[in-house]
């Protein structure tokens, strides 16, 4: 078979098998696309001078959401002024709802997606990853706001979190 002939049988199999998974399926991602758009960080009396958005965007023809975020922290005790930025990646693997975070720090983390009620998003690190376990929850008081909440467990720890970032948000 030339090649010719092989690339006119084989995209038309993968045109239709990539067809087929997807008929008569729900979004998958349905969970998470309240966060969709671009929020801005609310003034924080307990963070003054510190600003800061995020985007939620569907991408990959639909099937994966990413978050780009930007904070600006002032200087303060002796701290230069410094930023930060992000990306996580929200996307199903085997019907579950995952999502990898990537900064510019170095960081990565992997969560797994749950929503417990339609006003709440739990992004949960898995137990028994080295180092802290984390959990990042989003919660709707309206539709055009939005709280966040961050929190770190220590090792050894997994349930024991404290908060370390709280934020407010609206549609922006």
């Amino acid at each position: 078979m030339s090649m010719v002939q092989a690339v006119a049988v084989l995209v038309p199999w993968l045109v239709s098998a990539g067809a087929t998974p997807d008929a008569g399926r729900t979004d998958p991602l349905a969970v998470a696309s309240r966060l969709l758009g671009r929020w801005v960080a609310d003034a924080d009396q307990q963070s003054p001078g510190v600003t800061g958005w995020s985007t939620f965007e569907r991408e990959a023809q639909g099937r994966v959401i990413v978050r780009k975020n930007h904070a600006e922290y002032p200087a303060a005790n002796d701290r230069p002024a410094s930023s930060h930025d992000d990306l996580m990646v929200i996307y199903t693997e085997w019907e579950k709802v995952k999502a990898d975070y990537l900064d510019n720090e170095g960081h990565v983390i992997r969560y797994v997606v749950t929503a417990p009620t339609g006003s709440t998003l739990i992004f949960l690190s898995e137990e028994g990853a080295p180092g802290p376990r984390f959990r990042l929850t989003y919660t709707w008081p309206s539709k055009d706001a939005l709280k966040l909440l961050f929190e770190i467990a220590p090792p050894g720890a997994p349930e024991q979190f404290k908060p370390y970032i709280r934020a407010s948000l609206h549609r922006g």
